[in-house]
């Protein structure tokens, strides 16, 4: 079906896909922590948030959404890349969902790299 989607149509699957995470992420929190997401989000560290997106969605253990991924922080980046079976607009799609969960920590992408079966992504903190 994805590979059907136009820009405009993967851009809004992506965002009902980062809405409908938001929920599941408020219920974890509050399972877990037994608070409310809206009083300890400042708290929180985009790491957090992106190894669970590669334990619940990207990695084998979760989704499988991807054959090979690598992500790490460094400093005031945030390095993405991964291998998956599907096609360009899945890659696409991708790009536009991790942007809304960037753009949540004030993350904005230096550069982006999208092939039919792999992505690499660069964000970096905006400045204060």
């Amino acid at each position: 079906m994805i590979q059907h989607l136009d820009d405009k149509k993967l851009k809004e699957l992506a965002v009902r896909s980062f809405d409908s995470a938001k929920k599941i992420r408020k219920d974890i929190i509050r399972q877990i922590f037994g608070e409310n997401y809206e009083d300890i989000k400042g708290k929180l560290k985009p790491r957090l948030f992106m190894s669970s997106l590669e334990q619940f969605l990207f990695g084998y253990k979760g989704q499988n959404w991807f054959s090979d991924i690598k992500q790490y922080f460094h400093k005031d980046k945030y390095f993405f890349s991964g291998t998956h079976v599907f096609n360009e607009n899945f890659s696409k799609y991708l790009n536009y969902f991790l942007n809304e969960f960037m753009k949540e920590f004030d993350y904005s992408v230096l550069e982006t790299q999208l092939l039919e079966n792999s992505v690499f992504f660069i964000y970096q903190k905006n400045a204060l």
